[in-house]
């Protein structure tokens, strides 16, 4: 039988490898689901593949809070290549092939990476494994967008390794750095986008002339920048009045959303807090209101033992790569470790980022080419190799009898069961772990084992990490819902009181749980039913809107009538609000439709001058009806008449307005930078109304209104970015360039 070529064999143990996990997703009659699957990605897909479908640029989302800016909010990733090519296929199916095809990017650009850092083909298979298979590429699973980006880090390094080749720089390898850099940041992952050079920085410690190498990445950097302004733009201005930037900074934030120091044990072994147990354990063993946003960190005891390998053996090309993955754990650890903290001082715009855990996605960048180069000093001295993977596999049978005395220890406050659990979490990965490193020392003692080395990495890493990524049944994320059919017939925006029960996060095919948090009708799965929530999901969420439905939306309750919440989902044991009638039960969920009392989306209204202080404080204390604050030096007296909504699209509101005497409209919407409106054709302005509202003064007599919304500095964005596509296709066309 003829020798399969070394290239095809990779490339086929590549397929193998993704087919032998994703083969099985993709033919299953169902969907990822868990968390941000399903509360933001699948319905910004499917309102971006609706308005898509249309012709139609999604530029406003009408169905958060009292609406926020498409385009700039990064997560929606309305210019990332998928956004397009996934278009034929139905949102579910389109999340699910972007979630499989983001892990085999992820696989095909760590192989590449390590070839071009001089990895054997065996080797590189092994180290892209290391990466794709990961725990941070399952534990961020829960996150379409962040996960893409992740896939797409290793094509950075492929792109920056191969700019380090002595000779005549290629202007096509600039060109192929920064359109991988855009990639990242047009998938939705700005935080990944800005931490990119430091991952630079460590291929530079590698580059035989490092001058050379930072120019032409310098150069890379400001493309792909310029190939992102069309999201880039728009962020930019949207931003200075959201959330994100102009709220203040949860001090938690540098502990809860955190990679604890304790969560190191889990780089060996896997599942050592069990999901459903997460609240009460984390509470207990982490002591500072610690949370698990990346459910599973597990990097597998054989990439680990191959690390270690490459680091004792190869330190010239393994020791920036190990320097990348300690600091990025360090800066992953937040206030734990006191690195990240001491950045935000000196760069503030760090600070709005709210994850420090997705700093450890670098380290996984680090590990793969050390699991690659690993696996190349393992082949060429197996029995030692052999050795120090018996003793790694006696260390760690040894940790799953020691740990979990340590454990009960420090979990006991959450309860004997949940600390009793734990304990056994973490004897029964130490006991697996121990076992693969076993077999690895038995493969590295066999003539030619060490080829089996990759095989038993993949086998580690999908029993340790595979669970991380469930399915539920396409019927339960696309059923019909009651409640949305009841507030269908009759549109007005939902106030979401439900808590408890429908909060309740767990992984594996939990199918009820997600059948819980469609019927709460909580953003932004209220999208999905084209449905708009008064409450907060989205980063551009404008600052405004927070002081009016106070922070994170606990006022909703109390201010929501006022923006048009007419519904309410409460829990099913929850008292009625003051004058609800109730409409629908939901036995299954626990939960209750109610209709409340509220104002309509538009309507005339008296007007009295008040800052926005003021008018933030007017609505805590309860507004008089018929009675509106708005920021206008003038007053506006009540008056008769009508108010009647003529055309009602995403971008463009039109009213057909009729006035007794002069007065002001008040529209329930948002008024955010872009927003724009005229009077019987002719331009007129738009004044804050309680606090984050649409008021505009309305003379007496019959009108015209219309209300337009234009994204800030798209235009000018896209023009750029197009100048910038185009500038990298000149440069990817010429082979060679002329710098030194």
């Amino acid at each position: 039988m003829e020798r399969i070529p070394p290239r095809l064999a990779a490339a086929l143990a590549l397929a193998a490898a993704w087919l032998a996990f994703f083969g099985p997703f993709l033919a299953a009659d169902g969907a990822p689901f868990y968390r941000d699957q399903l509360l933001t990605a699948l319905p910004l897909r499917q309102y971006l593949t609706e308005r898509l479908s249309k012709g139609e640029l999604p530029q406003w989302y009408p169905y958060e809070a009292l609406g926020v800016a498409f385009i700039g909010q990064m997560q929606t990733a309305t210019f990332h290549p998928f956004a397009w090519l996934l278009l034929p296929f139905s949102p579910v199916t389109a999340l699910k092939l972007q979630t499989a095809l983001a892990y085999l990017l992820a696989l095909c650009g760590a192989y590449r990476a390590a070839r071009a850092l001089g990895a054997s083909r065996p080797g590189s298979v092994a180290g892209a494994l290391a990466f794709g298979y990961g725990g941070y590429a399952f534990g961020v699973s829960h996150n379409p967008s962040y996960l893409l980006a992740h896939a797409t880090l290793p094509w950075v390094l492929w792109a920056a390794l191969r700019l380090c080749v002595p000779g005549r720089l290629e202007p096509r390898r600039v060109a192929a750095l920064a359109l991988a850099w855009a990639l990242v940041f047009l998938a939705g992952d700005a935080q990944a986008f800005v931490a990119t050079p430091l991952l630079l920085l460590a291929v530079l410690a590698l580059a035989p002339d490092r001058k050379r190498t930072a120019l032409a990445c310098a150069a890379s950097g400001a493309l792909a920048l310029l190939i992102c302004c069309a999201e880039l733009l728009p962020a930019m201005v949207l931003s200075q009045s959201s959330i994100r930037v102009q709220g203040r900074s949860d001090p938690l934030l540098g502990r809860f959303f955190s990679f604890h120091p304790l969560r190191l044990f889990e780089l060996a072994a896997p599942s050592l807090v069990p999901d459903e147990l997460r609240v009460q354990v984390t509470t207990a063993l982490f002591h500072s209101g610690g949370a698990l946003w990346s459910t599973t960190v597990f990097a597998g005891s054989l990439v680990l033992l191959l690390a270690g390998l490459a680091i004792a053996r190869a330190p010239r090309n393994a020791l920036p790569f190990a320097a990348l993955a300690a600091f990025a754990l360090l800066l992953a650890m937040g206030a734990h470790a006191g690195l990240l903290p001491a950045l935000w001082k000196v760069v503030r715009p760090l600070s709005w980022f709210r994850f420090p855990e997705k700093y450890a996605g670098l380290a996984w960048v680090g590990l793969a080419p050390l699991a690659a180069l690993g696996f190349d000093t393992a082949r060429e001295r197996p029995r030692s190799s052999a050795r120090i993977a018996a003793l790694s596999a006696v260390a760690a049978l040894a940790a799953s009898f020691l740990l979990p005395a340590l454990v009960r220890r420090l979990a006991g406050e959450a309860g004997s069961a949940a600390a009793e659990e734990t304990a056994r979490a973490w004897r029964s990965g130490y006991l697996w772990s121990a076992g693969f490193l076993a077999a690895g020392a038995l493969a590295l003692r066999l003539s030619g084992g060490a080829l089996l080395l990759p095989a038993l990495v993949c086998a580690e890493l999908l029993h340790g990490n595979g669970a991380h990524l469930p399915v539920a049944p396409r019927a339960a994320l696309e059923a019909a819902l009651p409640f949305a059919e009841a507030i269908r017939r009759d549109p007005h925006r939902v106030v979401s009181l439900a808590g408890g029960h429908a909060l309740r996060t767990v992984t594996g095919e939990d199918v009820h749980w997600a059948e819980v948090m469609r019927a709460s009708l909580r953003p932004d799965a209220s999208g999905a039913e084209h449905i708009g929530s008064l409450s907060f999901n989205l980063p551009l969420t404008q600052l405004r809107a927070w002081r009016a439905l106070g922070p994170n939306a606990s006022l909703r309750g109390q201010t929501g009538p006022l923006f048009d919440g007419c519904f309410a989902v409460v829990d099913m044991q929850a008292p009625d609000p003051p004058g609800a009638t109730a409409l629908i039960e939901d036995r299954a969920a626990e939960l209750r439709l109610l209709r409340i009392p509220c104002r309509p989306r538009a309507y005339l209204s008296a007007m009295e001058p008040a800052g926005e202080r003021g008018a933030a404080e007017g609505l805590r204390q309860g507004l008089a009806p018929g009675f509106t604050l708005w920021e206008h030096a003038g007053r506006a007296a009540a008056a008769e008449g009508s108010v009647r909504i003529t055309a009602d699209e995403p971008e463009r509101l039109a009213l057909e307005v009729e006035a007794s005497a002069d007065t002001a409209l008040v529209v329930g919407d948002q008024l955010a930078p872009g927003w724009t409106a005229t009077l019987d054709g002719a331009p007129a302005p738009l004044y804050f109304a309680n606090v984050a509202a649409r008021g505009m003064a309305m003379p007496a007599g019959r009108h015209e209104v219309e209300m337009r919304y234009r994204t800030p500095r798209l235009a000018a964005g896209a023009a750029l970015s197009l100048a910038g596509l185009a500038l990298a296709a000149a440069l990817a066309l010429r082979r060679r360039g002329t710098l030194p």
